[in-house]
Parts: C-alpha cells; sequence; structure tokens
C-alpha cells in the first residue's frame, strides 16, 4: 500500500480538508452507525471536531475514481445494532488517518497524519473478485501528497528524513503535542 506521514497542524489540517473537497473528495468518517447509512464531514470545523471527539480515521471517495460504493455491514459482534464501513470492499477510496498525539519513544513527538491507498479491492457483489485500483485514484493521491509535502519542510532527526509542517518547530528533544 503506498502510504505517506506528515507531522501537521489543526491548521494543516483544515487546509487538508478544504483541499480535498476543491477537488471533488469527499470524507467520510471510520466510525460505529447507528443505521446502514455513512455521513460525510461537511466542513473543516467538523473534521477536526471528529478527528478529536470521534476518529481518527477517515474514507476520500470522489466520483473522479471511485468505482463502487463502500459498503456498510451491521456489527455481528456488539448487541445493539452498529454498522461499520467495511475495509477494502467497494471503492477504490484513499486511507486517512490523523492522529491525536504520539508515543513517548517517537522520534517526532508530534501528531501524525498518514495517508495511502490499496493497489487493489473486492468487488462489493462478489468477495472472490478482486479489482486494481485505477489510475484516477493514484492521480488523485498524487495531488494530496504534492500538497501536503508543499505545507512541509523535510527535516533530517536522527539519520532519517521527515515531512514536518512548516509552522512546526523540532529538534532532536521536541516535546510538542
Amino acid at each position: 500500500m503506498p502510504d505517506t506521514s506528515y507531522y501537521i497542524n489543526d491548521q494543516s489540517r483544515k487546509s487538508l480538508f478544504d483541499y480535498i473537497t476543491s477537488i471533488n473528495g469527499k470524507l467520510i468518517p471510520d466510525i460505529h452507525y447507528d443505521e446502514a447509512e455513512f455521513v460525510f464531514i461537511e466542513s473543516s470545523e467538523q473534521f477536526l471536531d471528529f478527528i478529536k471527539n470521534n476518529t481518527v480515521r477517515f474514507f476520500i471517495i470522489s466520483k473522479d475514481f471511485s468505482e463502487q460504493e463502500l459498503v456498510i455491514k451491521k456489527n455481528r459482534f456488539i448487541e445493539k445494532p452498529t454498522y461499520h464501513i467495511v475495509q477494502r470492499v467497494g471503492g477504490p477510496y484513499i486511507d486517512l488517518a490523523l492522529y491525536r498525539g504520539f508515543a513517548q519513544h517517537s522520534t517526532i513527538k508530534y501528531k501524525r497524519t498518514d495517508l495511502g491507498y490499496y493497489p487493489k479491492f473486492l468487488d462489493r457483489e462478489d468477495l472472490s473478485i478482486e479489482h486494481i485500483t485505477n489510475n484516477n485514484v493514484k492521480i488523485f493521491y498524487s495531488k494530496l501528497v504534492k500538497f501536503l509535502k508543499g505545507r512541509c519542510d523535510l527535516k533530517q532527526v536522527n539519520g532519517k528524513k521527515y515531512y514536518v509542517d512548516k509552522d512546526i518547530e523540532i529538534n532532536q528533544n521536541l516535546n510538542t503535542h
């Protein structure tokens, strides 16, 4: 799965949401739903609120690259009926994870944002059929990578390179949240 990581602040996360929607992307939170219908994030404020209070994971879909609707299924392990989106079935889609914090042993002590997609997805009607992700999702992903890299500086820490928001100061002993 092609994926990249960035260390960006909330203002850049808001800008990322705005950029995604400006290029025909829609964000769906990866949460448990009360009904068999997912919701779309409508604003950058709602986006940050979901990250803070509900989930750090999102599905990015677009009419420009999505071939099949995502599948939402009842969770058979929970007594109260709840529903969830099935990973890697339908799509394709782009995964977005925006973490709230960091582990104490992290090299970069700042919340991380991960972006990626799967090279294949399963057919929503027949799980024995695997589809190859189309070039349009790769183009969309590349636009997001270019956008995020444009908001970041490439910093070297302990011999490795990291994309860190231009508005975040880091050093070997970074202890920022």
